[in-house]
């Protein structure tokens, strides 16, 4: 799992989070080509998930995506895993998923 967050305003700090499920790995070394960074991360998630969970779709560049979050019923509560912004959303195939590619390591 996942959360999805998009800020939403700044003053006073508004955010849209989502938890879905996705597929998380870093990228290896023969695919740091192009903006892909050492350290960065691919991540996949369902188009359907995001939707379901109210989060504004299609995923865009400076939104986060925190690993290993706190979800404390069934809600994200910021604080807890590890951040990471997204560099590029990824879409694929419409409305089937996004293959993010994110970058970051701060604590959520």
């Amino acid at each position: 799992m996942v959360a999805v967050r998009r800020q939403t305003a700044v003053s006073p700090q508004t955010w849209v989070n989502a938890v879905v499920p996705a597929c998380v790995r870093q990228y290896g070394a023969a695919e740091l080509v192009g903006g892909i960074l050492q350290g960065d991360f691919e991540v996949i998630v369902a188009h359907s998930a995001l939707a379901e969970a109210g989060f504004p779709v299609p995923p865009k560049d400076g939104d986060r995506v925190v690993r290993n979050p706190t979800i404390v019923d069934g809600e994200f509560v910021p604080g807890g895993g590890v951040t990471l912004t997204v560099k590029h959303p990824g879409d694929r195939g419409g409305a089937i998923g996004y293959w993010m590619q994110a970058r970051g390591g701060g604590v959520g």
